[in-house]
């Protein structure tokens, strides 16, 4: 499966990948281990693609299906 991001103003990032089954279950966590987003997303053929609000300095770890996918780091 493949990811990226894209930097977007105001702190928020967009994660755009391939390859997933029709929903999967996205969990975005902050650097102390809270989950700031932790839900089901629907894909489109099986691009999944969504948004998260970054805005605070931090190291956010984003999983899809528990499995790890991407680190983000925002200053």
């Amino acid at each position: 499966m493949a990811g990226r991001t894209r930097d977007a103003s105001g702190g928020e990032i967009v994660f755009t990948g391939s390859g997933y089954p029709a929903q999967v279950h996205v969990t975005v966590t902050n650097g102390s281990g809270t989950a700031i987003d932790d839900g089901d997303y629907k894909t489109d053929g099986g691009v999944l693609s969504f948004a998260e609000n970054l805005s605070f300095a931090d190291t956010y770890q984003i999983r899809v299906d528990g499995q790890f996918a991407l680190t983000v780091t925002t200053n």
